[in-house]
């Protein structure tokens, strides 16, 4: 099962306004999961996109 439109909306949320990333650097971090769009993304891996979006910002800003 794949995250929801809302959760996705999070998601880009989060990472743009939260965490200042941009797309591309975003699209990276979906690369280490095996996917290329938030509508790939399985549930269970959805907290963990997230923490690593968190770990990329933490380690480039």
């Amino acid at each position: 099962m794949f995250i929801s439109q809302a959760q996705a909306g999070r998601l880009w949320a989060i990472a743009y306004k939260e965490l200042g990333l941009r797309e591309r650097e975003v699209r990276a971090v979906f690369l280490e999961f095996g996917v290329t769009s938030t509508k790939m993304i399985v549930v269970n891996d959805y907290e963990k996109v997230i923490s690593r979006l968190k770990e990329y910002a933490d380690a480039n800003f």
